[in-house]
């Protein structure tokens, strides 16, 4: 099955999944559609940011992108093409799955009205995986998934674990990309998420990059300064 290029006709509307990445090791994935409309440009209400500020797109918003997670969205037109680029994650430490589905509420917004479409979506099997004691990295293009189960503080705090992770890179570079005692202000991350529970001795972390990364550039990594290979 091509999980690119998955399409549904609907009236004059094509709605196509051009890129689809989804990583269940890291609950982290990505989307690009491509909407159009038949002699004209599919309708949206825009901020100035490529923000929806309506309930969807289409003539009286009748569709919207819905998905069993969190994520950010952004649209543009590109031509007659409306294109939307999602960003979304999933509870990892439930080891929850991912559904994508557009809704159409042509005939009411109501669950009984609505009709709804699903798309399949491909696992992505590229990743780097480290282990350091009761540490877990995760690495994939899209981010990387942290798991921490040292204790830390007393049995009833939820303070903040110390973890400082390094990417040493084939062409000699080192690129910091994790650092919870500087803020986690890490240049080339995105969204974080952190999950906790057992009275603050696990802690999940979901880091997501800002742009894809080409984990085959990575030769090893430096975590709280001990290099692992």
């Amino acid at each position: 099955m091509d999980y690119n290029n998955q399409k549904i006709l609907i009236d004059d509307y094509t709605i196509l999944l051009r890129q689809t990445l989804w990583d269940k090791k890291t609950g982290i994935g990505y989307l690009v559609f491509e909407i159009t409309k038949k002699d004209s440009k599919p309708e949206i209400k825009l901020n100035k940011f490529g923000q929806c500020i309506g309930l969807g797109f289409g003539e009286n918003d009748r569709f919207s992108i819905e998905n069993t997670s969190s994520g950010n969205r952004k649209y543009e037109y590109i031509g007659n093409s409306l294109y939307a680029y999602i960003s979304y994650t999933v509870d990892i430490s439930k080891q929850d799955d991912c559904k994508i589905y557009i809704f159409d509420r042509k005939n009411g917004d109501y669950e009984d009205c609505a009709k709804k479409y699903s798309f399949e979506l491909k696992e992505t099997t590229n990743v780097k995986e480290y282990n350091y004691s009761n540490n877990k990295i995760i690495i994939s293009p899209l981010g990387m998934a942290i798991e921490n189960n040292e204790k830390h503080g007393s049995s009833n705090s939820l303070s903040e674990p110390k973890i400082k992770i390094v990417f040493y890179l084939k062409d000699g570079r080192k690129k910091e990309v994790f650092n919870t005692t500087t803020g986690l202000e890490t240049e080339g991350l995105g969204e974080i998420h952190r999950y906790t529970k057992d009275k603050g001795y696990y802690n999940m972390y979901q880091v997501v990059f800002k742009k894809i990364f080409d984990i085959e550039k990575i030769d090893k990594i430096e975590f709280n300064g001990v290099v692992i290979s």
